[in-house]
């Protein structure tokens, strides 16, 4: 029997990871709609650090005859304090937590641990992350779903669990939401990714590792449980944004990490790395998983600072893309390897990335390039690449560079379908290859650069490692892999057809009743609706913009945080996929251009130009501009569901509706006087959650069907040559 959460809080013996897995996935279902996923690793945090505090005040009273609490609490406050000496204030969860307001006086709390722990966290960091969460004044529903996550800490001690396993679980969390904040554009590098990169590296013990894209830390804390056995190494990290800099510091708690080897800076690092303050910091290794394509950092941004030129002299990169400037700063900052992870693009892009990347060839600073498989990221399905640049070469790998595709390396995401994996056996072939730098016949080889010179310095992998193309390279365990999916799928599908068949039932047997509608239908403009329902017109209930022109300069893109919507965009926004080829615009683009910035959850449809006709339209993921060749519907009142008003506007053909110019065009008066039914909120949004329902189930088929055909192609290659062999087996045997 499968055990309940309850099973798990009620067990008296210590916790393993896997208890702790399964209970904060429950946590993790529960913060999904509406919250975000931060407060739960906000409450592990603060409840793991208030047990341990607490456990040991506990001890030292037990081992100190006659100590008062007050003494003890003053004594245990050596690690990191929770009680202030001054106000005589006990800040733990426990404390915190019995108060009717407590998500007020938990910010309160984790405010006055930063105050107490400056160097730990600072105040500004720890603020900057609870004003991201606003837990303190919540609509009621997202309170009381925080209160059953609270209820859920309070019932585990988390006194005598390791210290390794609360930081895997904190990462845990930042996994499981990592396909949502993918689509939203946040990066996040799967763990076996990192794991792999700093094999690459190596680390040895009593190093020093930059990371000057930070993020949650993952990279360093996998740097410092790499060489912890053998030694210490000194952990230096920077992050752009100040929240996720607060995420990281938890982190390193966490995972026990003494605060005497982490240093963390805020702030933008293709501009400043704040440790270089008395220019003489370098660390040995730099790793990062930086954004890709970052647009903003060209010459005109970063070529103004004179004493930035000494970092960038391979040159200043394209607007667009600012690839080889991460590279660029990394290798300033290294004295021996650098292992940078990044899309492929940057491996054979000309112009200006061309001129950079030949002068780096030309120093023999490349010692490997990895192509990934496909499908590892959340935030793109493309293949990354890593690259190990390394200035402390050997002399047999010298003017040589190892090139490895591992894109057939990799077993599907056993909990996210549409995603792939590396295994560890994956990672030890990589890195079992990179270490013996040798070529492996479709897999790896050692290329002289004299070759890479004469290919015009491309260094895409396929212009040097050639698959061995084998019709019977198809394994069983591939035919198995493909099988438990479309299985997968098939429960997937049975479960949704359930839920829908209950749906479609209510729904018709109450309306042969006649026991769903209380008043009659009544004839209207837009045929016979119920009679309780009203008609409106859009512009009574909506505001309908029109998007902006498209910013031509450079400035207005630097540091760029908004999407720039454009008609190419809405089928990804359509199909939840975020759109990689964003251009963001900036705080000054709105203010100099004038340009209106659309909320999240606004409906967009082109209204003028032939996309018209393809009648698509899309809900912004996020706050937004958009370009003038599109309309805007933001609805106005709380009795209007976003979700029902775009499923509505789906039914109408606004190619019905254009105007007769050159161009097909649709004027915002006409959008106005659409004339949209409108039934109580609560029926508008029961109706769009049967429709989303549907919507999920379509694209459950469509990964099924896409399945079937992989599973076709694959047994098509085995069974026609023999690799697999099915004798005298019968259709009938099989089925």
């Amino acid at each position: 029997m499968e055990k309940t959460i309850n099973d798990y809080l009620n067990n008296s013996t210590k916790l393993s990871k896997k208890d702790l897995f399964t209970v904060l996935k429950q946590g993790a279902d529960l913060i999904r709609t509406g919250l975000d996923y931060r407060s739960l690793l906000i409450f592990l945090f603060y409840k793991a650090i208030s047990d341990r505090y607490e456990s040991k005040v506990n001890r030292i009273i037990k081992e100190e005859k006659g100590l008062s609490r007050e003494d003890a609490y003053i004594v245990a406050n050596s690690e990191f304090k929770m009680y202030d000496e001054n106000t005589k204030e006990l800040i733990t969860w426990k404390e915190v937590t019995k108060k009717s307001n407590y998500l007020e006086e938990l910010q309160n709390a984790l405010i006055k641990f930063a105050e107490l722990n400056p160097d730990i966290i600072s105040k500004d960091l720890m603020k900057a992350l609870l004003d991201k969460l606003g837990i303190s004044h919540l609509e009621s529903e997202h309170k009381a779903r925080l209160d059953q996550i609270k209820r859920i800490f309070d019932k585990l001690d988390l006194s005598n669990v390791d210290y390794d396993i609360i930081g895997d679980t904190y990462m845990y969390i930042l996994a499981q939401f990592a396909p949502t904040k993918g689509k939203e554009g946040e990066v996040y590098t799967p763990y076996e990714v990192i794991k792999l990169l700093i094999k690459l590296i190596d680390p040895e013990p009593g190093s020093d590792i930059l990371d000057p894209a930070m993020g949650s830390g993952a990279m360093l804390i996998e740097a410092y449980k790499y060489t912890k056995e053998k030694g210490r190494v000194g952990l230096f990290g920077q992050e752009y944004n100040p929240d996720m800099a607060a995420i990281a510091k938890l982190n390193f708690i966490l995972h026990g990490i003494e605060k005497n080897l982490v240093k963390i800076q805020v702030g933008d690092s293709l501009k400043r790395l704040k440790f270089d303050e008395n220019s003489q910091f370098k660390v040995d290794h730099v790793v990062a998983n930086p954004p890709w394509n970052q647009r903003g950092y060209g010459e005109e941004m970063l070529g103004n600072d004179t004493s930035l030129r000494k970092i960038y002299k391979y040159g200043f990169p394209p607007y667009n893309t600012a690839d080889w400037a991460w590279i660029q700063l990394m290798l300033y900052y290294a004295k021996k390897k650098v292992g940078v992870i990044l899309d492929q693009g940057a491996l054979f892009r000309g112009g200006k990335e061309k001129a950079i990347r030949e002068k780096i060839v030309n120093d023999d600073l490349i010692e490997g390039i990895i192509l990934l498989p496909e499908k590892l990221f959340y935030n793109t399905q493309a293949s990354g690449i890593i690259i190990i640049f390394n200035k402390e070469k050997q002399e047999d790998r010298k003017r040589k560079i190892l090139f490895i595709d591992a894109t057939d390396l990799y077993i599907k995401h056993p909990e996210v379908r549409k995603l792939n994996k590396l295994s560890d056996e994956h990672i030890q072939k990589i890195v079992e290859t990179y270490r013996e730098f040798k070529t492996i016949p479709g897999f790896s080889r050692v290329v002289d650069i004299e070759e890479i010179i004469k290919k015009d310095y491309d260094l895409s992998i396929s212009k040097y490692v050639t698959k061995i193309q084998n019709n019977n390279s198809v394994s069983i365990e591939e035919i198995d892999g493909l099988w438990k999916n479309i299985e997968e799928i098939k429960k997937e599908r049975e479960e949704k057809e359930k839920e829908l068949e209950e749906i479609i039932k209510i729904i018709v047997n109450k309306n042969i009743t006649g026991k769903i509608w209380d008043k009659e239908f009544k004839d209207t403009e837009i045929g016979r609706i119920p009679g309780e329902w009203k008609i409106v017109k859009l512009g009574e209930i909506a505001k309908i913009s029109s998007g902006n022109t498209a910013p031509q300069e450079e400035k207005y893109f630097k540091n760029g945080k908004y999407p720039f919507i454009r008609v190419q965009h809405l089928k990804e926004l359509q199909e939840e996929k975020f759109p990689v080829n964003y251009d963001f615009v900036n705080d000054y683009a709105l203010s100099e251009l004038k340009l209106k910035l659309f909320k999240k959850g606004c409906i967009v449809f082109p209204k003028s130009g032939e996309s018209i006709k393809l009648e698509k339209r899309a809900m912004l993921k996020e706050d937004s501009c958009v370009v003038n060749h599109l309309a805007v519907i933001e609805p106005l009142y709380e009795n209007i569901d976003n979700l029902f008003l775009f499923y509505y506007l789906c039914t109408i053909k606004t190619s019905n509706y254009l105007t007769e110019t050159t161009m097909p065009s649709l004027n915002l008066s006409t959008i106005s006087n659409f004339l949209i039914p409108l039934p109580s909120l609560e029926e508008q949004k029961k109706i769009a959650e049967i429709l989303s329902t549907i919507d999920i189930e379509i694209e459950t088929e469509k990964e099924y069907l896409d399945y079937m055909k992989k599973l076709k192609e694959k047994l098509l290659a085995a069974l026609v040559t023999g690799k697999i062999r099915v004798n005298s087996t019968t259709i009938g045997d099989l089925r």
